[in-house]
């Protein structure tokens, strides 16, 4: 594959998750119900079963963020923590 072929497929990614839930599933369906009839039933459990494989691993691997995530939500929470105390302090000297 080349790199062009991973943009693609970021692009699809993209408008995947820009759709409603209602039009994501619609998609889905859609997709599944062209695909069944220009398989066999063999092949339609091979795609399924791998498709199956396939989502469960990028399911599995959503669930951990990134090191460079992780850094950034720290930073992002200690800006916050660090905003809130220079406001209880300020709202101390007013009192």
């Amino acid at each position: 594959m080349e790199y062009k072929d991973f943009e693609e497929i970021s692009k699809f990614s993209k408008w995947l998750e820009s759709l409603s839930p209602t039009e994501f599933a619609t998609v889905a369906t859609i997709s599944g119900l062209i695909l069944g009839q220009f398989l066999s039933q063999p092949e339609q459990n091979a795609i399924g079963n791998w498709l199956e494989c396939v989502g469960q691993i990028l399911l599995t691997m959503g669930t951990k963020p990134y090191p460079n995530q992780t850094t950034n939500q720290l930073n992002t929470i200690n800006d916050q923590i660090e905003k809130l105390k220079k406001e209880i302090e300020h709202l101390k000297s007013n009192l």
